[in-house]
């Protein structure tokens, strides 16, 4: 079981909150939220409250536990750049030759005397129907 433990102070610094937010605005706008979303990542997880003596009995810290992750031996090196494949990014993706860097656009032609009647004649068909 991991435990970590945070003062109020500390949890605000952490998370980048605004200064005037109250332990309400946190247990809103932050500890609600992450009990909905991270327990399927952290089995077994639970945030208490710890308030001090005093009167009003206001939040001193939190405290996070949640079960620690089964892993495997840790072997060194393994992830070390060397022993990873060549480093290249091969790219998948089929780029058109537009895209490349070393594209030249092609030169406009105009269509020929006898392509742009048929072309229109064409057109003049489709139109009729």
């Amino acid at each position: 079981m991991v435990r970590e433990e945070f003062s109020l102070d500390e949890l605000k610094r952490l998370l980048d909150t605004p200064d005037y937010y109250l332990p309400s605005h946190i247990d809103k706008n932050i500890l609600k939220p992450v009990m909905r979303e991270l327990p399927q990542f952290f089995p077994g997880l639970k945030i208490k409250k710890v308030k001090d003596n005093t009167r009003g009995n206001p939040v001193k810290s939190y405290i996070f536990t949640w079960k620690s992750e089964k892993s495997e031996k840790w072997i060194d090196g393994k992830y070390d750049k060397k022993s990873m494949s060549s480093g290249k990014v091969v790219r998948k993706e089929k780029l058109p030759e537009w895209a490349k860097e070393d594209y030249i656009q092609p030169k406009e032609t105009m269509l020929s005397k006898e392509k742009q009647d048929e072309l229109n004649e064409r057109l003049a068909r489709i139109r009729s129907n």
